[in-house]
């Protein structure tokens, strides 16, 4: 099977969740413009920064809520973040740093609010009621009444009487992607933010515009799902050739593998969880290059020009560090796992800086259990310019980025150096991974390969020094935790210090 990248996407991304990152006028609330004064940060085009390849910016539309996923106007601006006008200036200042934008497109659903959906209940034979699942709509004549969605009833009636489907919530009332009405009009909603300038889309739910609420019985939600998607990208690749579509395939392997025939990436979830249990020694290192080796197989099999899309965390999770990872130096580990895997990385906003806090903290703005509400707090910038208002009320356990910037040793620099040591190699960026033998339980080792180019990536989660497989002894190599060739020996034989990783140029 040819192996090789689909897109020209092929760094590490970055995604922003919008209100929490930076505060340009002193409301609180982060806002784009906060954004565009941070873009050197991310990548300044001249070598500094992060040395992101591309930003996904969490949903942006107008919204009764703060997340945003609940639409109320898909072709405007939510006011607290700001203007049109302003998110034409992000994406231009970002393509001049070479980094592409990604939008947040929720299609899976409207808010109850939307003026399409108090239209369609008031109207029942308008074009606006075809596009939901109300009584109205003969297609949702078939639905089970009595579905169950997460413990949650998935049917809802408005204060008139008028049931409708809504799987995530009452005030999210779900599209009808059988019907011409609802298809259309997701495609004139891309071609409109594709004409802006925007790279492409993470497109939220991806599994769950056709749910299992939503097909009749004995009918795959996945193929009709499928069917959708390679119907959007057609249609997306129309207006822009080069447009990037990401899938939240919240599901194993195989599954998330199935989508790669309308998608260009899906993200890797479960991943994050495997990676620390491997740090942790719950998972051997064997059994989780088996685990890798089974995720790209699927994918290859679906599309051999697939990209995968690793991470350790997002907005729907608990901080990585906070939950997984609060020791600094197995986080660091993770973090070079993640890092050095074929695909194209997503980081969160905060996961280069380790960002956490004491689990009995309270952050004013959430309830104290509310785990979400933790993962999505202020970027911690270290100084009171551009910190938004969601903090945790003594502070973060974390070292602020003004302070981790100075530390060569930080969690920072680390990832500096790791994204930098992407851009720069082939086999990392380009390449596609391949099962090497781990010399055990505790060390993590494969090849990455481009072509003519092949290295060795070695991980390792044991207590004590490891010696080199045959192969790499005596190879050039770099030590990812402090960036140098350091020589390691015992007993005159190169070794991996404890908790280090390193790569083997082959």
């Amino acid at each position: 099977m040819e192996k090789v990248q689909y897109s020209d996407n092929y760094g590490v991304f970055y995604h922003i969740f919008i209100p929490f990152f930076c505060d340009s006028n002193g409301d609180g609330i982060g806002d784009l413009k906060g954004i565009t004064q941070k873009l050197d940060y991310l990548n300044d085009g001249k070598g500094g920064g992060l040395g992101v390849r591309g930003i996904w910016l969490s949903p942006l539309h107008p919204s009764p809520s703060y997340h945003k996923y609940d639409v109320l106007d898909y072709y405007s601006v939510a006011p607290e973040y700001g203007t049109m006008e302003d998110l034409e200036e992000l994406v231009r200042e970002a393509d001049k740093r070479g980094m592409s934008v990604l939008l947040d497109l929720v299609l899976n659903c409207t808010s109850d609010r939307h003026p399409d959906f108090l239209y369609a209940c008031e109207h029942p034979e308008s074009r606006q009621a075809k596009m939901y699942w109300l009584d109205a709509n003969g297609d949702a004549r078939f639905l089970d009444r009595d579905a169950v969605w997460n413990t949650l009833p998935s049917w809802h009636k408005t204060v008139n009487g008028i049931s409708y489907l809504g799987i995530y919530s009452s005030v999210m009332p779900d599209l009808d992607f059988n019907s011409r009405e609802t298809r259309e009009e997701c495609k004139k909603i891309a071609t409109f933010w594709l004409n802006k300038g925007i790279g492409g889309f993470r497109l939220d739910s991806a599994m769950h515009l056709y749910s299992t609420s939503e097909v009749e019985e004995g009918v795959s939600h996945h193929a009709k799902n499928i069917e959708w998607w390679e119907e959007f990208r057609s249609h997306c690749r129309s207006v822009r050739p080069d447009c990037y579509l990401v899938g939240e395939v919240w599901d194993k392997p195989d599954v998330r593998a199935l989508y790669y025939r309308g998608l260009d990436s899906s993200f890797h979830f479960f991943l994050g969880n495997e990676i620390a249990d491997f740090v942790h020694g719950k998972l051997p290192a064997p059994l989780f290059s088996k685990k890798l080796e089974n995720a790209y197989l699927c994918a290859g099999l679906t599309d051999a020009k697939y990209t995968d899309s690793p991470f350790l965390g997002n907005h729907d999770m608990p901080r990585f560090a906070e939950e997984l990872c609060p020791d600094e130096q197995d986080l660091k580990l993770a973090a070079a796992i993640c890092m050095t895997l074929e695909g194209t990385p997503f980081v969160y906003y905060g996961e280069e800086l380790g960002m956490r806090a004491d689990k009995a903290d309270v952050c004013p703005a959430y309830l104290p259990a509310d785990a979400l509400g933790r993962a999505r707090t202020a970027f911690d910038w270290g100084e009171e310019a551009g910190m938004c208002a969601t903090r945790f009320s003594r502070g973060y356990l974390s070292e602020d980025l003004s302070r981790q910037r100075e530390d060569t040793d930080s969690v920072y620099s680390l990832y500096r150096r790791l994204i930098g040591l992407r851009n720069a190699n082939k086999a990392l960026s380009l390449g596609r991974w391949e099962p090497y033998p781990c010399p055990n339980d505790r060390v993590f080792a494969y090849r990455m390969r481009f072509g003519a180019e092949s290295l060795v990536v070695l991980h390792n989660a044991s207590p004590s020094p490891v010696p080199f497989p045959a192969e790499a002894d005596g190879k050039d190599y770099l030590d990812l935790m402090d960036g140098t060739q350091t020589i390691h020996t015992v007993k005159n034989k190169r070794t991996l210090p404890p908790r280090h990783s390193a790569i083997v140029y082959c």
